[in-house]
């Protein structure tokens, strides 16, 4: 079994800028990279990934063992919900539940096109969820009305909310 990565092969092979959060490469390592070039790239969903010895590392995580020494114990949250954004201030730790209430784009799936909101036969509803359970927050006119009722409870009642 291979080990993890440690802090200290870490930052013998790049630097890391905790306020802008870039990786760039001390040393080349392969033909893919060169001493001075930002590290890694954006995947389908934003957030960095960065290849090292034939394994795949998120940004996010690399940055916590870069600053911190050590890898991180539970999930790392971009506190302003933008995955590409791995500076040391904008990372906390978390648990999933709570990475989970720091949503802040809507899926591409939603109709609505809204946070919070699904188009019903009546016009819009809104709901939330809180411990795995979905809380029906009321049937609205206008999909606003429904989306302004979902940020009031997720602003009370999540806990690792941003909005």
């Amino acid at each position: 079994m291979k080990q993890k990565l440690t802090a200290e092969e870490l930052r013998s092979i790049m630097s890391y800028d905790p306020v802008s959060g870039e990786f760039r490469w001390k040393k080349r390592l392969s033909q893919g990279t060169r001493a001075g070039e930002v590290a890694g790239c954006l995947n389908t969903l934003g957030y960095w990934q960065i290849g090292i010895r034939r394994h795949r590392y998120y940004g996010h995580r690399l940055a916590w063992l870069h600053f911190y020494g050590e890898w991180p114990p539970t999930e790392v949250d971009h506190i302003d919900g933008n995955p590409s954004n791995n500076r040391i201030g904008n990372l906390r730790l978390t648990s999933h539940s709570t990475n989970m209430q720091n949503l802040t784009r809507v899926s591409k799936k939603t109709q609505s096109g809204m946070l919070g909101v699904h188009v019903t036969k009546q016009g819009f509803s809104s709901k939330i969820m809180i411990n795995y359970k979905s809380i029906h927050l009321g049937n609205f006119k206008t999909a606003e009305e429904a989306h302004a009722a979902y940020v009031a409870a997720k602003r009370e009642l999540h806990e690792g909310n941003t909005l």
